[in-house]
């Protein structure tokens, strides 16, 4: 009998395929035909929006704090407009962040820039300097020095520093032991000249400055500070009062850098 009871009695359901509640960390989501299936689970269009809601919600916060971040680094007084008096602390804490992000981008700028300039471009620099800007010219009959390239201010001086200086200079012929040396065309007996050395003068044009009325009559003459609008392009010398076309000497007609696959300069 014990045995006929047990076949009497109902047999238990069979657990459901699957059960609602709150999908889980380790859920696993499936299309089939255009419908979301989470662990084998169908869901209805209403729960599909708002899991796409909350996953565009989390995106969305994700973006607000990168923002946020990068807004409160770059903040300035300007941009956040904080009341002195009202905000003290506030007011402190972003003049204080201010100067770091400004030392920051100094320190950054310092690296950037001098970590460029080779130490040989200074030392080729200091050593042209002194073959060609710091000599000063020698009176040999008053046994005095006169001036330096950067403080001529004579035509007579200028032939002088060419001749004596900068020829010396372009054209090395002796060792600084006075001997001679067998290979020429060289600047510090290491620096290989290409071509001939060429040399533009440029000038400035008179009645380039401005004189008070009371003085143009004694003051004819005024010549301002080099600058490209105050350059005189005219021909000058053997070829004055003569067009450039008319000119036969090129020593004595403007010509441009352009010509000469040079650069713009600039000087006093």
């Amino acid at each position: 009998m014990p045995y006929e009871n047990q076949q009497n009695q109902p047999s238990p359901s069979p657990p459901p395929a699957y059960t609602e509640g709150t999908p889980g960390a380790m859920e696993s989501e499936l299309y089939i035909d255009g419908t979301l299936y989470v662990d084998g689970v169908p869901i209805g269009q209403n729960e599909k929006q708002k899991r796409l809601g909350k996953q565009n919600q989390t995106v969305e916060n994700q973006c607000k704090k990168a923002l946020g971040f990068v807004r409160k680094l770059w903040a300035t007084q300007q941009t956040e407009r904080i009341d002195r008096k009202k905000h003290k602390n506030r007011y402190v804490q972003t003049t204080i962040r201010e100067l770091i992000v400004y030392m920051a981008f100094l320190t950054i700028l310092s690296i950037v820039v001098f970590g460029m300039v080779s130490t040989n471009m200074l030392v080729l620099t200091q050593a042209l300097q002194n073959v060609f800007i710091n000599p000063r010219l020698f009176d040999p009959s008053s046994n005095k020095s006169g001036p330096s390239f950067q403080t001529l201010d004579r035509m007579d001086d200028f032939w002088r520093y060419m001749t004596d200086i900068a020829a010396v200079g372009f054209y090395t012929e002796q060792w600084y032991n006075k001997e001679n040396i067998s290979d020429t065309g060289y600047i510090l007996h290491e620096n290989r000249l290409l071509s001939v050395v060429q040399m533009r003068q440029k000038k400035v044009r008179n009645n380039s400055c401005v004189v008070a009325d009371d003085f143009k009559e004694e003051i004819r003459f005024c010549y301002n500070s080099y600058a490209p609008v105050y350059e005189d392009k005219l021909t000058f010398g053997l070829c004055e009062n003569l067009d450039p076309e008319n000119c036969s000497s090129t020593a004595f007609k403007y010509t441009p850098s352009t010509s000469w696959f040079g650069l713009s300069t600039t000087g006093e």
